[in-house]
């Protein structure tokens, strides 16, 4: 069952350019199912999608200015870092903070993983306490390509983007989140469930990510 789960990933990277695994992100160069990938834009090309994956991993910093946290993704907002930032907001929220400014400014790419986790926290009960969608994340300056996959894929109503601002990092109190040791099954449910909710989130979705989620769930099961 696994070889033929490998090689049905095969055949959908390179019969369908609009969905393309981040091969190796994880652990090196090692295979799609030993290494749960995230997925970039479905809209975007092969040789686009390749160039993306040599942009470096990414570093994400927290600073709590209540009501508010602010949170500065550099670099790549992609399935390793995905499970970092859902354990941050948990955190943050438990310690009484319901308001996210993301600063996208130098975020570079973002995948589809990374998306699914961004919509279901802001679409969790705390974000539709006030009525407004869009309250509980604000993304500052993301750039055109993150802007378009978070619309292409549903996300971009239940947040709001502010654009030509710039977020002041103080002196002192910046936290840099490191990276969490997960094993490769809690790496793996995260992807499934983030893309998951993406399929319920936008019909188009649908299409898109069943492949990709019916051979997670092989993984999970194996």
């Amino acid at each position: 069952m696994r070889r033929a789960a490998k090689n049905r990933l095969h055949r959908l990277r390179f019969d369908n350019p609009r969905l393309c695994p981040d091969v190796g992100r994880l652990e090196g160069a090692r295979p799609f199912l030993d290494s749960v990938p995230g997925f970039l834009d479905p809209t975007s090309t092969p040789a686009e999608s390749y160039r993306e994956m040599s942009v470096g991993a990414s570093q994400i910093l927290v600073w709590v200015e209540p009501p508010r946290a602010c949170i500065r993704v550099v670099g790549r907002a992609a399935v390793e870092g995905a499970r970092q930032f859902r354990t941050l907001i948990q955190r943050l929220e438990s310690q009484g903070i319901h308001q996210f400014c993301v600063d996208l400014g130098e975020c570079r790419i973002m995948d589809s993983t990374f998306s699914g986790v961004l919509a279901a926290l802001a679409s969790e009960p705390e974000a539709c306490s006030s009525g407004s969608p869009g309250e509980r994340f604000t993304l500052i300056n993301p750039n055109a390509r993150v802007r378009d996959l978070l619309d292409n894929l549903g996300v971009l109503p239940l947040v709001r983007v502010i654009e030509g601002t710039t977020l002041r990092m103080p002196g002192g109190g910046v936290e840099e989140i490191s990276p969490s040791s997960s094993s490769k099954s809690e790496t793996t449910r995260c992807c499934l469930e983030a893309h998951q909710f993406l399929m319920d989130l936008k019909p188009e979705n649908r299409q898109r990510f069943a492949e990709v989620t019916r051979l997670l769930e092989e993984q999970l099961k194996g």
